[in-house]
């Protein structure tokens, strides 16, 4: 039965009969353009309702042999089969529903409709999930090009990359489908133990005793196999390429997994990612219609920022990002590391001291670009913290994940750490001598350099005056929003995880489709259970009548740009409440994990915590950047969600709400301090 299931999918004698083989049916029939000629023989409509005939006869088979022996599994269990086993005992069905599948001129479109397996499975009543099978890309490469000559290495390698994108893509369709992701390279730690518990294994150790028993680790690839795969240099960019993309599918399938292990639940998940094979459980469902991973405003759901919302970098900016991008070399596993020599700033946030919440870490790394360019270094990322922001944040247009030498100055020895944005170090001097700094958080209290300090330093000054032999670009007030907004999307674009949580909240909130005005609450540290050894601060503004401010100024928005729907992002449920009661056109989601990302409260031991905790706040920030008016608090997440939007938006910090033109946009500028914002136009 399960190899009729599979036959249904991709029939190998008869193509025309399968699924997702009828679009390759004529390949190896018709000489000629094969793919131009129309193949009267294929009904889509027939092969669909095959395949839901074949999923409900399954299920009641499966039915009847538990009623028939009830001692088999207990009533709280649910039956799992695995579509890929239906090949085991019938070589004429595909061994597994890989992408792509076989060989031959057609071998680029043989790869699983998802869509379409998960819709039959919604008509026939049955619960359908996928799991994640991966290897190393060098032995993929082997194994199918040098091994199995399905194609030449260059050939395969561009196929294999166009198969992680479409992969992505349609994973990212189903976010609550991903079981498990297992790498079949690694024995125990790689995964297997959740394919484990799918199938019933209630007891990890003797599961991964088992597995153990069967489990071939494959011998160890050296670096003189990977020259040998990669032909030398003459492919090793277009595996570098796909071992980054596979890298970040492997990331990301776990912390989905993950996700979903800590909610409980298969409802929400940040990102779901390539399979090798699927599931059926006889567990009946109602299947849930996913939204597209779409934004509103369309301003940044690709995760960069478009021309619409930055104008073009000056040249010395994009001087800069070459001298980064020829200052790396390839570390042989996809990524970057810095050549020896060069010298470096580090930026660190690993939980030693505090960095700040999400805007404030924003802006120590984007002030520190700069920092960097006048100074002659490389900028290095390193920030772990309370999770890997490579989470949620991706490289743009610098690596700035690059891994260090392993050794400096010929030796081995720890990076010294200068509080080098100190505002006390005026000239802020940097040893030539010393090839490499440790900084941790770059603004707040007490005063540390900001950017418009550093651009009015002798540094900058000399930067251009003296290396580029030229004026000095802003002998005015400095474009501050513009420069942070060039610095930002130099260095990132939002992760896929970010921008899909995003639409889910947008989602879960009401947001459908509609122009809508970003309200971000701050109420302060308290509100979620951080203790302030220092006493109550300016940044605890929001009493109940400063909260109610908020709402007031929505109500201005709406009468001056018609923008009916808000959307409040608070660090306070109450204040969520409060506004939505005011005025039930302002939405929330009750969905969020509210946490500050440099206090984790429930132990910094709870990674999964952590992470959702994270997700949800970038993916708030994401929000309130791709809304057509934004409403401010005293708050660096605020600034950075209002500069990150675009030029000339529609803006306004709660307190001058009453006070300014709503119809006109407005600039800001933010300095640590007591009254950190400026109204600039």
């Amino acid at each position: 039965d399960i190899s009729d299931l599979l036959k249904s999918l991709w029939n190998r004698e008869e193509p025309s009969e399968g699924l997702w083989s009828a679009t390759c049916a004529l390949a190896n029939e018709e000489e000629g353009k094969w793919w131009k000629q129309e193949n009267e023989n294929i009904d889509g409509d027939k092969l669909f309702n095959n395949l839901v005939g074949h999923l409900k006869s399954l299920e009641a088979k499966a039915r009847s042999s538990i009623e028939g022996d009830k001692s088999s599994m207990s009533p709280e269990d649910n039956l799992v089969i695995a579509v890929n086993s239906g090949s085991i005992y019938n070589q004429e069905v595909a061994p597994f529903l890989s992408y792509p599948l076989q060989a031959g001129p057609c071998r680029a479109l043989q790869y699983p409709i998802l869509d379409i397996f998960y819709e039959a499975c919604g008509a026939a009543g049955v619960r359908c999930q996928h799991a994640m099978s991966f290897r190393s890309p060098h032995r993929v490469l082997k194994s199918t090009s040098m091994n199995r000559n399905f194609a030449s290495r260059h050939v395969q390698l561009q196929t294999l990359h166009s198969m992680l994108g479409i992969i992505q893509g349609q994973m990212l369709s189903h976010p609550d489908r991903n079981v498990a992701c297992w790498e079949s390279d690694v024995g125990v730690d790689g995964g297997a133990s959740d394919l484990g518990a799918m199938f019933g294994w209630k007891n990890p150790a003797k599961f991964d005793e088992f597995y153990e028993k069967i489990f071939l680790e494959p011998s160890a690839l050296s670096d003189e196999d990977r020259s040998e795969i990669t032909k030398g240099k003459q492919l090793e960019v277009y595996m570098n390429s796909m071992v980054r993309d596979m890298a970040k599918v492997k990331d990301l399938c776990k912390q989905q997994v993950g996700t979903r292990k800590t909610a409980g639940t298969t409802k929400t998940a940040p990102a779901a990612l390539p399979v090798a094979s699927s599931s059926i459980s006889t567990q009946a469902f109602q299947e849930e219609v996913s939204s597209p991973v779409m934004s509103t405003a369309a301003l940044i759901s690709g995760g960069f920022a478009p021309e619409a919302i930055m104008p073009p970098r000056p040249d010395w900016l994009n001087d800069y990002i070459d001298y980064h991008r020829i200052s790396l070399e390839s570390d042989g596993n996809g990524g970057y590391r810095l050549k020896e020599g060069v010298p470096f700033l580090v930026y660190e946030c690993n939980g030693e001291t505090k960095c700040g919440g999400i805007g404030d870490r924003i802006n120590s790394m984007v002030i520190l670009l700069y920092l960097a360019m006048c100074s002659g270094r490389v900028l290095i990322i390193n920030s772990p913290y309370p999770s890997p922001l490579e989470n949620f944040l991706e490289p743009a247009l610098i690596h700035w994940d690059a891994a260090l030498p392993q050794m400096i100055d010929g030796e081995e020895r720890e990076l010294p750490t200068l509080d080098i944005m100190d505002a006390r170090n005026n000239d802020l001097l940097v040893d030539e001598a010393t090839v490499g700094y440790r900084l941790g958080r770059c603004n707040g209290m007490p005063a540390r350099h900001t950017l418009r300090t550093i651009f009015a330093n002798q540094c900058m000054s000399d930067y251009f005056g003296k290396q580029r032999e030229e004026p000095f670009p802003y002998p005015g007030a400095i474009p501050q929003e513009r420069l942070l907004r060039w610095s930002f999307y130099s260095l990132f674009k939002f992760s896929d995880a970010v921008l899909l949580r995003a639409e889910e909240l947008k989602k879960s909130a009401g947001l459908f489709g509609v122009p809508y005005t970003g309200i971000h609450l701050r109420t302060g540290d308290q509100s979620m259970g951080i203790s302030l050894d220092k006493g109550p601060s300016f940044r605890m503004q929001h009493s109940r009548k400063k909260q109610i401010r908020h709402g007031q100024c929505f109500q201005r928005i709406k009468e001056v740009h018609d923008i009916q729907v808000g959307y409040v992002a608070s660090d306070s449920n109450e204040a969520k409440q409060l506004l939505s009661d005011m005025d039930k056109s302002i939405l929330y989601s009750n969905e969020i994990e509210i946490l500050h990302v440099d206090e984790p409260m429930r132990g910094e031991d709870d990674k999964n915590l952590s992470y959702i905790g994270s997700l949800d706040g970038w993916a708030e920030l994401v929000i309130l950047a791709d809304s057509q008016c934004i409403i401010m608090s005293w708050s660096m997440l605020s600034f950075a969600a209002h500069y990150l939007g675009g030029e000339n938006r529609c803006s306004a910090l709660v307190d001058d709400c009453n006070e300014i033109d709503l119809s006109v946009p407005h600039k800001y500028a933010y300095e640590a301090g007591q009254n950190p914002f400026e109204l600039v136009i």
